[in-house]
């Protein structure tokens, strides 16, 4: 059964490298974007990783393999993608994460029951340890893998006769291979040979271009003729017109010599009716002279009422605008204070639950299924407040939060609160999925701010501040308790356990759940603590985070 399934693998990947083999780079990724399925995009990764240039990018696509592999559960897969990672990141020199890489792809080769892959493994992990002149742990790798061939019972012979049976079935496959190579190059042909009839039909298709440039010129030339022609006529039929114009002329004015005799009768009778009107405007000018000096008297009664009416309404619109000022800037004083309530609203709750306490007066609890909450709290805190005066402690206290606050906003964290000198803050707990990584970054910037810190203050002669960081990912529920002087908080398991984290760490480190590292292993150098027992909660993998990668 076992060798069934070491052939059925190696037949499958075989299958999937001569089907992606012409495959480009781009196209793979098209496909990984389109695919929704785990175990098809395992594979396109794998594959995206033995064909990109770049080692940062194969280094990538290795790992979304591995990945892959883990969710679907395909050991085998998942020890290939580990064991490339591993030699990708030796060629590096990132030693201490190649050796995660070879032991993942170890035991992942053992659960698969893949000998090859198991040989392969440890003949890597023994050559990184030659090659740093640690001789005695590569004889003690050899050796413990040896005594473990041997207990497990696999006989070595069987799966080499296996092996030389899956090479004959690959050396079928390259044959199939080299055939379809064949015909794609048969196909290649038929395509030079239809370009050179495409070149050929250009060629005469350029030649009726110029035949049809040649008649249209010929037919521009006809047309100019034409136009010359009809402006020609044009001329003879204008001067047709201003002949014809010059007889009408003519007509007229023989007429209007008829005619002159009868307007001097009709002058001589308008010249009558002319002084009977100037008689009668004389008498109606004397009527209008009369009627202005009563409408002049007229005029100045109304002038008066016009002016107290012009007053009244002036003063009346003067009150009006001044009321309507006042106005103004009392609604302008009024937004000014809601923009000042939101504001500090917005400082103690997140956005959408002010939203709905605005609408509603009142907030549900949420559960949010990932979330990674961080705690800090300051070493020998007690101690150090005993050697400062009140404001003092104060103040150094408020400059450290201050600079917290200012970090998490930079990394979109939501500040739950503090207590005390301990700092509580969490991601993922809004419409946003949950970054652990952006939670480690901040950590490590909490950490830089105090070492500087406590630099300066060494050198003036100071007390300063060291703090314990824990972290931890799961889910939490949130909400906003109490009526007056409400507070928003989280509870749950993963609260506890990132306090615990905190309280397990020492000054100046960062201590993370293995919850919390199997999240960001990929990204940030840690170092394993092994299981420590945790007060109520039994023994707990924790790791310290040193560095970004």
């Amino acid at each position: 059964m076992q060798t069934l399934r070491f052939i059925l693998i190696f037949f499958l990947l075989t299958l999937w490298s001569l089907s992606a083999s012409g495959q480009s780079t781009s196209e793979l990724e098209q496909q990984i974007r389109q695919s929704t399925d785990n175990e098809e995009r395992m594979y396109l990764y794998y594959e995206l990783a033995q064909k990109y240039s770049r080692k940062d990018d194969r280094i990538k696509a290795a790992r979304e393999a591995s990945n892959l592999a883990f969710r679907v559960k395909n050991y085998d897969m998942q020890s290939r993608s580990s064991l490339m990672l591993g030699n990708l990141l030796r060629s590096q020199r990132q030693t201490a994460n190649a050796q995660r890489a070879y032991e993942d792809a170890l035991g992942n080769a053992k659960k698969a029951k893949n000998i090859d892959l198991f040989i392969q493994a440890v003949d890597a992990m023994g050559t990184m340890k030659v090659r740093e002149g640690n001789y005695s742990a590569a004889y003690n790798i050899y050796k413990e893998n040896f005594n473990f061939l041997s207990k497990s019972g696999v006989n070595l012979l069987d799966a080499e006769k296996e092996e030389a049976k899956v090479r004959s079935r690959s050396t079928r496959l390259t044959k199939e291979s080299d055939r379809l190579e064949l015909e794609r190059k048969k196909l290649i042909d038929a395509i030079a040979s239809l370009k050179s009839k495409q070149l050929v039909l250009e060629k005469e298709s350029s030649q009726l271009k110029v035949k049809t440039k040649s008649l249209e010129e010929e037919n521009l030339e006809a047309k100019q003729i034409i136009d010359s022609t009809a402006l020609v006529l044009d001329s003879v039929e204008q001067e047709k017109l201003e002949t014809q114009e010059y007889i009408e002329k003519r007509e007229r004015l023989i007429k209007s010599l008829n005619s002159e005799k009868q307007r001097e009768a009709i002058v001589k009778k308008q010249l009558e009716q002319e002084l009977q009107l100037t008689k009668l405007a004389t008498e109606k000018q004397k009527l209008v002279i009369e009627r202005n000096r009563n409408f002049r008297k007229y005029l100045i009664a109304l002038s008066g009422l016009v002016l107290l009416a012009a007053l009244s309404f002036y003063l009346r619109y003067r009150a009006k605008r001044k009321a309507n000022q006042s106005l103004e800037k009392l609604n302008r004083e009024i937004k000014k204070e809601q923009e000042k309530s939101e504001e500090l609203l917005l400082n103690i709750l997140p956005e959408s639950v002010a939203q709905e306490l605005k609408l509603n007066n009142t907030s549900e609890a949420r559960s949010y299924p990932d979330a990674t909450v961080l705690f800090t709290d300051f070493k020998d805190f007690t101690t150090i407040a005993e050697k400062m005066t009140p404001e003092e402690l104060v103040s150094n206290l408020d400059e450290c939060f201050r600079a917290f606050d200012y970090i998490i906003a930079e990394h979109n964290i939501e500040k739950i609160k503090t207590i005390g000198d301990a700092y509580m803050c969490a991601n993922g707990i809004s419409d946003k999925p949950n970054k652990p990584g952006s939670v480690i970054k901040a950590a490590l910037e909490f950490q830089k701010f105090l070492a500087e810190t406590k630099r300066e203050r060494l050198l003036e002669g100071k007390p300063y501040f060291e703090a314990r960081i824990g972290v931890h990912t799961g889910p939490v529920v949130a909400g906003v308790v109490g009526v007056k002087k409400f507070a928003y908080d989280i509870w749950g398991d993963t609260v506890n356990i990132a306090a615990r984290m905190e309280s397990a760490c020492d000054p100046g480190k960062i201590n993370i759940s293995d919850a919390t590292y199997q999240k960001i292993r990929y990204d940030f150098d840690c170092n394993p603590r092994g299981e420590l027992e945790v007060k109520n909660k039994g023994r707990i993998k924790m790791y310290y985070v040193n560095s970004k990668y």
